[in-house]
């Protein structure tokens, strides 16, 4: 079966869903830190078209996020 990625925005909605593909990814997150939910929000909300998922049948992954704190890419 050949399977199309499709790409869209990510929202807060995806959050769960992009903490498990950096676990799975070996890269980890910072629930207390930089990567937490409130964060997130904000940094989504201030640059939602840096914030991009990869989507296989609605399942999320890869992600790709970019922003000025050099941590992310």
């Amino acid at each position: 079966m050949n399977e199309s990625i499709e790409y869209r925005n990510l929202k807060l909605s995806d959050y769960d869903e992009i903490v498990r593909v950096w676990d799975e990814a070996g890269l980890g997150h910072k629930p207390k830190g930089r990567d937490n939910r409130d964060r997130m929000t904000v940094e989504i909300s201030r640059a939602p078209d840096l914030f991009i998922g990869a989507f296989v049948m609605d399942k999320l992954i890869g992600t790709v996020i970019g922003s000025f704190d050099g941590r992310r890419g």
